[in-house]
This record gives C-alpha cells, sequence and structure tokens, in this order.
C-alpha cells in the first residue's frame, strides 16, 4: 500500500536544490558590497554637512565600517565559500574513490528526505 521509492543512484544535479544563502564566494562579495553600499548611502544621507570635515567625526563610522566588513565576511563570504568548495570536493572523492562511493551509494539507499523532497546531503 506505502511504496517508497528508493534512489538507486546519486543524484546529477549541477546545482544544489534548495540553499539560504549565497552558493560561492563571487555571490558572497556580491551580497557584501550590497551590504556596504546601502551602509554607506544611509550614513551619508543621514549625516550633517559638517561631520564630513572633521576626521574625528569620521573615525567611529570607520570603526563600525571596518567592524561591520569583518563581521559579514566572517558571518557570510567563509562560510558560502566552504560550502560551494565542499560539494564539488565531495563530488570528486565519490568519482576518483570506488569505496567512498559505495559507501555514499548505500547511505543514500536508506536515507529519507526530514521534509518534502530535499535532495540527499550536499549533493
Amino acid at each position: 500500500m506505502f511504496y517508497a521509492r528508493v534512489p538507486d543512484r546519486l543524484p546529477k544535479t549541477g546545482r544544489p536544490v534548495s540553499r539560504r544563502g549565497p552558493g560561492g564566494p563571487r555571490q558572497a562579495l556580491s551580497f557584501l558590497g550590497f551590504i556596504l553600499f546601502a551602509f554607506l548611502a544611509v550614513s551619508a544621507l543621514g549625516a550633517k554637512p559638517d561631520t564630513w570635515h572633521d576626521p574625528s567625526r569620521l573615525l567611529p563610522l570607520a570603526a563600525v565600517l571596518v567592524y561591520m566588513t569583518g563581521l559579514l565576511v566572517a558571518a557570510i563570504v567563509v562560510p558560502a565559500t566552504i560550502m560551494g568548495r565542499a560539494r564539488e570536493s565531495l563530488r570528486r572523492k565519490a568519482r576518483s574513490d570506488a569505496r567512498f562511493r559505495a559507501l555514499l551509494e548505500e547511505d543514500l539507499a536508506t536515507w529519507r528526505a526530514p521534509a518534502g523532497l530535499a535532495s540527499y546531503g550536499p549533493l
């Protein structure tokens, strides 16, 4: 009555089915640039005209900008770079190592999507 379809091979997808952030370093850097541009635009439009002539008033803005850049790099660019390369690395390992591929296919045969039609792991 209830038939569970079990895939017999690794999926041949070029891109992940779902993701919740930038998929690689290029996308992450463009997102970082957009966030910083928006922050600078809001700061420039909201500042008084004499703020731009006084270096002591620009120092806190520069410090916040450096701090935000560090946080965004640590929270967005680094994870996106690691995840973007991890998927390629796993597939390369599966192609070159027959034992590893057999273990992946064995795991794939018993794996069930936690919700909906999620793809198998990082593949």
